[in-house]
């Protein structure tokens, strides 16, 4: 089930990068997905917060966003990190990046 979830997140992304006003090009969201994913891996209390129902979605939010300046995150993956933080999908980031690989 989830990986049919993480499909449908992957999907939702590759068509919005197939687009004329697309703001990044498949490769690099790619690159940036893994990059937030590998910076969740590396560090355990990051994987806890982003994963627990306690912290609110907002701060979440922000610490993505921070993360994302760094990382140098594309206004269509920053959107796709927000959607999966709002739905409580963040722990599918590795199927939907397995998923967005297969694009």
């Amino acid at each position: 089930m989830s990986l049919a979830i993480a499909n449908r997140y992957a999907t939702a992304l590759a068509e919005a990068l197939s687009g004329d006003k697309a703001d990044t090009t498949p490769q690099a969201a790619l690159d940036q997905l893994r990059d937030f994913q590998g910076t969740i891996a590396s560090a355990p209390e990051l994987k806890t917060l982003f994963s627990a129902p306690s912290v609110d979605v907002e701060s979440k939010k922000r610490l993505a966003e921070k993360i994302g300046e760094r990382i140098g995150f594309s206004k269509s993956v920053r959107n796709l990190v927000f959607v999966l933080l709002d739905n409580r999908r963040i722990t599918l980031l590795p199927e939907l990046i397995t998923a967005f690989e297969l694009w």
